[in-house]
């Protein structure tokens, strides 16, 4: 299932046509707050679409790649509109900088896209919405970030 840290499931590479998030038209939003709250768990209305999910208490802001992205966006564009509720409010934010995506030839990349990533527990129950920016050349699918590992008081060690 996704989100269990024990089992990992790549799913990032998997052929999937993406979206050119420069192409769409968006409405401006502000930059995420820091500090947003992420429980890992399967995706609203999409239980079929895997997400790897990786903690990364170095990470900068929680991203989603853009291949994960699309392969959420392409999934609900088969459900009614009523229920397209797993990726919402796509914006285009401030430019911000990110580093540690690419090789050193091209360390940083530019994110301007942010949203909520919408998560459920196993049978369905709702959780809180996660603020994610989408991130060109990330390779893992979800990342969360130091500041949701603080509010959800996690530890690189055992308690």
């Amino acid at each position: 299932m996704p989100g269990r840290f024990d089992e990992i499931t790549r799913t990032s590479s998997e052929a999937v046509q993406l979206v050119d998030f420069d192409k769409l038209p968006l409405p401006r939003v502000d930059r995420p707050p820091n500090g947003s709250l992420l429980f890992c768990a399967s995706l609203r209305h999409l239980p079929d679409v895997k997400v790897h999910i990786v903690w990364d208490g170095g990470a900068e802001g929680t991203t989603l790649s853009v291949p994960c992205a699309s392969r959420v966006l392409r999934a609900h564009a088969l459900l009614p509109e009523s229920q397209r509720a797993a990726l919402v409010d796509l914006g285009r934010q401030p430019v911000q900088r990110f580093n540690g995506f690419a090789g050193e030839d091209d360390p940083a990349v530019m994110v301007d896209v942010n949203g909520y990533l919408r998560l459920t527990t196993e049978d369905g129950q709702s959780l809180l919405e996660v603020r994610i920016r989408i991130a060109p050349k990330q390779v893992d699918d979800l990342l969360v970030a130091a500041p949701d590992l603080d509010m959800l008081g996690w530890a690189p060690h055992p308690s």
